[in-house]
């Protein structure tokens, strides 16, 4: 009983389960203080399914992390390779080591009950050791298989399905979301196992390539506003949410909400389990009918994730959606003081005595309506580009796709194949350049956008060869380059040559060396650059091929990561064709754990545990994909990941959009990535874009920046620090010139709000009354402990003493 699956462990940890999110063992119901995480049960394996199921290593990761921080002492991961192939994921994996995650290169041979224990033997790959451990708990990572009745489906549908029971894609025509017939599309692990970010650009891309198919098109009717109730007496009702245990297990939430029923202009206050739960919305609904509640406060989690659930509810009970404020007493109260129980609630009571401070001054706002220029850019004229620009133009809509050299194609040029289907490269780039012909759109070759300027729904473009032109939505496909070694003599050895050069020589037979040796992970995986992707399942293909050859072919990786379809299968092809792969330091880049002189390659092979040397004819260094330099990213000012790559909204759930309305990634550009992820990534793009102008307007919220006249003075400070270029200049700096806020560019970021020294700007939903409001009801109690006052060096200067400055307590009602 004590054998729990994946899925049977993440509903023991999850608030809602059964035991309210304790790890607690099912046969005795005591905490486990030895729990074993054991990777790759029934994947990668002849016997039960050959192929990767792809994203258990991270929430593997990620069940190693929560038991740890639930209070498990000892958390040990036996696995074969980790597969941390997406962006970020190599960083969170080394923070769950450094949580004290025991990480173990191995298999078990045997799980058997021993008293209260469990009893497990295994072989420590590494050490080349036989080790028996006991553990209180064991969680199986298991493989993940086609759901039933898809074979039925299939043949009613009249697709086709792969060998592993999967639906078969047509890579040769759009990725892994082509099927074999035409209007019938896939997204996500019905093609195949794959992660949250590859599910959702492949779930848009999907509905990229049905919407080519529709002959007309109509919208729902956007939800009416309800009209202003900012005139009408405050009545505040806050509700305060447990979320299982995520907040109650911390904070005393029935103290709470005694107190918020205390604090002025309340009229309700209560407790709920789950505030964002079906029910419980309409319980919210109900209590604003009866009260007659006029400002809402939810005390619970994030507003970044929450805040359009309660704000619908709040339109549903009749009010108006701005009359809400949020209280993120989960994320920045009881996640970060855990062990702080006492503390935590006295910060909850003064947060949502600040909520309902800034709640009682609230005023209704009236969304937008935006025009939007129904064209569309797409920069970069590589596989994605490609595939970005058909996509959106088969939709009807008219699209400019921009490429810098004098022909379309990218990096994909460089290749022969493409793994592991081992499609010709040629093919696929005159299949994507018809379709892009076919659709319409309009190609400028050799040419750069030399200037690019506006906001969502019109941005105004300045084309190298002349052109100018507005554009409601901009696609970047501008791609990624191949690292550039300076490790293992590249550059001045002849026998030293990366992989795409290999590519080349292998699409001419221009092989002459009998001993390639390959060496993976150079340029990725080391300092701020996380996994290529692409690397592991390229290597292995051209190993195959050299193989097939009859050359001698050495593989030195830190580990293999074929997580994609078919990729696994390729891999053990490898094997059985002779290709030999050694293992070397992990935790080491593989200039440091790799030598090479004199044709002779060297190092510490972690399988045999002692060092090992051979010579070889042909060194192959495998690099990763690096950023390439993106002024157009300059010019609208979008945000870089640690890696340098653009940033995405979010990294499951946003990964084709931008924080910047209406700029979309496709690509490498966005992280890296293989051909057929970068053509799924490149349709949800179309989609997104599309769904933005096909409809010729835009709602805005009414969250912009507002500007007195009577005040400014014209000192532009304000123009100089916005980040999304959103307030203009007219006029001279002085008295004589003045600014102005574009409304469908601004954020409402506040910046310039903070900038101005003449309180000429101020922020609807966010005013200085409001904040100050907020100070004041937090200080209420015990200031001294609460504020700090910091004095300005420039005082002293001027001949001030500050030290009964410093020594002045603060007063609520002076609004110092």
């Amino acid at each position: 009983p004590d054998i729990l699956t994946a899925l049977e462990f993440e509903r023991l940890i999850n608030s809602a389960g059964p035991t309210g999110g304790e790890i607690v063992r099912p046969s005795d119901g005591q905490h486990p203080d030895r729990l074993l995480i054991v990777l790759c049960v029934g994947s990668r394996d002849r016997r039960f399914q050959r192929y990767c199921s792809r994203f258990c290593c991270m929430y593997s990761i990620k069940h190693a992390y929560q038991a740890l921080d639930h209070g498990v002492p000892e958390v040990t991961v036996l696995y074969m390779d980790v597969r941390a192939y997406g962006k970020g994921f190599d960083g969170f994996w080394q923070r769950s080591i450094k949580m004290g995650a025991r990480f173990v290169r191995g298999r078990p041979a045997r799980i058997e009950p021993n008293g209260q224990s469990i009893r497990v033997t295994y072989e420590d790959a590494e050490s080349a050791t036989r080790c028996v451990e006991e553990h209180d708990m064991i969680v199986l990572a298991n493989a993940v298989i086609p759901p039933d009745g898809l074979t039925d489906l299939a043949s009613r549908l009249s697709i086709e399905l792969d060998d592993d029971g999967f639906i078969k894609s047509r890579e040769d025509l759009g990725g892994l979301v082509m099927t074999t017939k035409r209007g019938i599309y896939a997204a996500g692990c019905i093609s195949g196992p794959k992660d949250i970010p590859d599910s959702v650009a492949e779930g848009s891309g999907a509905a990229a390539l049905a919407l080519a198919h529709l002959s007309s098109r109509s919208y729902a009717e956007s939800p009416q506003i309800p009209p202003s109730a900012h005139s009408q007496e405050p009545r505040v009702g806050v509700f305060v949410c447990d979320c299982g245990s995520n907040i109650a297990g911390v904070i005393d939430v029935p103290r709470v909400v005694e107190f918020a029923r205390e604090l002025p202009d309340v009229v309700h206050a209560s407790r709920q389990m789950f505030s964002c739960a079906g029910n419980t919305q309409q319980e919210i609904e109900q209590a604003i009918k009866e009260e007659e509640i006029n400002r809402v406060v939810v005390a619970a989690c994030s507003p970044k994730t929450h805040e359009s659930i309660f704000r619908g509810v709040l339109v549903r009970a009749g009010l108006n959606p701005f009359l809400l404020e949020m209280a993120n007493i989960r994320n920045m109260d009881s996640w970060v003081h855990k062990h702080e129980k006492a503390a935590a609630t006295q910060k909850a009571e003064d947060m949502v005595a600040m909520a309902v401070a800034k709640a009682r001054g609230l005023e209704a706002l009236e969304i937008k309506s935006l025009p939007v220029v129904q064209r569309a850019l797409v920069v970069g004229g590589g596989i994605a580009g490609m595939t970005a620009a058909a996509a959106l133009a088969q939709q009807g809509i008219e699209t400019h796709l921009v490429e810098q050299k004098n022909h379309l194609g990218g990096l994909l040029e460089e290749i022969a194949l493409v793994a592991p289907a081992d499609l010709p490269a040629h093919s696929l780039l005159m299949t994507k350049a018809m379709d892009v012909a076919k659709s319409g759109a309009s190609v400028h070759l050799a040419t750069t956008v030399e200037q690019i300027s506006g906001v969502v729904g019109n941005f105004q473009t300045q084309l190298s060869d002349g052109i100018n032109m507005d554009v409601g939505a901009v696609v970047i496909a501008t791609g990624a380059l191949p690292y550039e070694p300076a490790e293992f003599g590249y550059g001045s050895d002849p026998t030293v040559i990366t992989n795409a050069e290999l590519e080349n020589r292998l699409a001419a037979e221009a092989i002459e060396a009998e001993r390639v040796t390959f060496i993976s992970c150079v340029g990725s995986r080391q300092a701020d650059q996380g996994c290529a992707r692409y690397c592991c399942t390229s290597m292995i293909s051209q190993a195959i091929r050299l193989r097939r050859q009859g050359k001698r072919v050495r593989v030195v990786a830190k580990d293999i990561r074929s997580y994609s379809r078919q990729a696994e299968e390729h891999y053990e092809e490898a094997m059985r064709a002779g290709v030999q792969f050694f293992r070397t330091d992990l935790n080491l880049p593989p200039q440091d754990a790799i030598q090479y002189e004199n044709g002779v390659v060297s190092f510490l092979d972690h399988y045999l545990g002692s060092p090992v040397r051979f010579p070889t004819d042909l060194l192959v260094l495998v690099v990763g994909l690096r950023p390439n330099a993106n002024g157009l990213a300059d010019q609208l000012k979008l945000a870089h990941s640690e890696d340098g790559s653009l940033m995405e909204l979010h990294p499951k759930l946003g990964p084709a959009e931008t924080a910047s309305q209406g700029i979309y990634l496709a690509g490498t550009v966005q992280g890296a990535k293989d051909v057929r992820e970068s053509m799924a990534q490149a349709l949800a793009t179309a989609a997104k874009a599309g769904a933005l102008l096909s409809r010729g307007v835009i709602e805005k919220e009414p969250l912009t920046a507002q500007v007195d006249l009577d005040l400014c003075i014209g000192c532009m400070r304000c123009v100089k620090v916005c980040p999304y270029g959103a307030i203009e200049q007219i006029g001279p700096v002085g008295k004589e010139g003045e600014v102005r806020i574009l409304e469908a560019a601004c954020m409402g970021c506040g910046t310039c709000a903070a900038e101005c020294n003449f309180d000429a700007i101020d922020m609807p939903y966010f005013t200085k009354a409001q904040i100050l409001d907020q100070i004041e009801a937090t200080l209420v109690d015990q200031p001294e402990e609460k504020c700090l006052v910091f004095t300005c060096n420039w005082c002293s200067y001027a001949g001030a003493d500050l030290a009964g400055i410093e020594k002045r307590q603060y007063a609520p009602s002076a609004r110092i």
